[in-house]
């Protein structure tokens, strides 16, 4: 059995991606807090806390994205989601 690659899947497109809610991204801060390893952690779970800090990374990153790409900026880290108030 041979696995596929993403532009297999997906024809060579880039999947979209869906709308990341600050709210989610603060939610997963607190849930996942970062720490640094320590001395008697094991390889497996120093591994299993970096694959969620690289989640939360990618999904920063997404946010960022989209927050641009909505207001035409590059600083949108603190823009709020919702429609200015009235």
């Amino acid at each position: 059995m041979s696995l596929r690659t993403q532009a297999q899947i997906t024809g060579g497109r880039e999947p979209r991606r869906p709308v990341i809610p600050k709210v989610v991204l603060e939610y997963l801060e607190q849930v996942f807090i970062y720490r640094f390893p320590k001395p008697g952690d094991t390889e497996a779970a120093i591994f299993y806390m970096a694959g969620q800090q690289s989640v939360i990374s990618l999904l920063k990153d997404a946010y960022k994205e989209q927050q641009s790409n909505v207001l035409g900026t590059e600083d949108a880290e603190d823009a709020p989601l919702g429609p200015p108030d009235s």
